[in-house]
């Protein structure tokens, strides 16, 4: 099961002269679900589906192979929220361990499973949201096997593209200093996502506020 998507990617990358790229495709974990069962909320809801993992990995490794001579293809998965059910977020990695190069650590969803993408940020106080994800992530650093910590400030991206809403980060500073020190204990990077640049939006970036972030990393 080779994706258009993936071929785009690896043929430009190829194009652009780089040696190397990761695919990481999403592997959310859900309460009660074994890992290849999936949750679709943009059904009311939430609708149930069946992921074809074998077929996805298997397609990667075909593609893998067919680029080898031309550009080293890392096969990864973003392994979302394991500690809402560590048993299925261990089985995935024990089932795929041999052709993973790269696991990203994440949050997507928190209570209910639900993917912070739906919240309506006009109705939340969003500086106590922010506050709750920072406590997943902390939740996150202390367990999962995993290789970076994905984008720190998920949640920031769709609060300013659709209601132009920021947050001081400087209230969250000791947790970040928390969450960075278990983060080094354990050998463990953080991924600099720079999806706002590449998507174009203009005025705001998650990626900045990256780029406020990460340097408390040294201190």
């Amino acid at each position: 099961m080779v994706q258009k998507n993936w071929i785009r990617s690896v043929r430009r990358a190829i194009r652009r002269g780089l040696s190397e790229i990761a695919i990481t495709d999403h592997m959310d974990i859900y309460t009660g679900l074994p890992y290849d069962e999936q949750m679709n909320f943009e059904v009311p809801g939430g609708e149930q589906h069946h992921m074809d993992v074998s077929g996805l990995y298997a397609g990667l490794v075909q593609m893998k192979e067919k680029y080898a001579g031309q550009l080293k293809v890392r096969i990864g998965a973003e392994l979302g929220q394991p500690q809402v059910n560590p048993e299925a977020a261990a089985l995935f990695i024990r089932d795929y361990g041999d052709v993973l190069d790269f696991v990203i650590g994440s949050i997507h969803n928190m209570e209910k499973d639900l993917d912070v993408y739906y919240y309506d940020f006009t109705k939340i106080d969003v500086a106590k949201m922010y506050d709750h994800y920072v406590d997943w992530l902390l939740k996150l650093s202390e367990m999962g096997d995993f290789d970076v910590m994905g984008h720190l400030t998920y949640p920031l991206r769709y609060m300013f593209e659709r209601n132009q809403l920021r947050l001081d980060l400087r209230p969250y500073e000791e947790k970040f200093r928390q969450l960075f020190k278990n983060l080094t204990e354990k050998g463990r990077g953080i991924e600099l996502n720079v999806s706002g640049y590449y998507k174009g939006h203009a005025g705001y970036h998650a990626a900045d506020v990256d780029f406020e972030v990460i340097p408390r990393m040294r201190r």
